[in-house]
């Protein structure tokens, strides 16, 4: 499944739409994975400097919500 415009769509739906969509498509993908990226640094750091175990529990639990989303 991919992220497109708001909406997963499946493989066989992804490489039917036009280069225009599949150029949003992949720009809203990269934002998406970006922002989580983000996230998790900012989880990771605040549960490290704070010694915070539920605060860094949750920067593990985004980590690997980004794998599961980029496979």
């Amino acid at each position: 499944m991919r992220l497109c415009v708001g909406r997963l769509v499946s493989k066989r739906r992804f490489y039917g739409l036009v280069p225009a969509q599949k150029f949003q498509a992949q720009q809203v993908a990269r934002l998406s994975l970006g922002a989580n990226v983000f996230l998790v640094v900012i989880k990771v750091g605040a549960g490290w400097q704070s010694g915070s175990l539920s605060v860094l529990a949750e920067g593990v639990q985004s980590l690997l919500d980004i794998v599961a989303s980029a496979s």
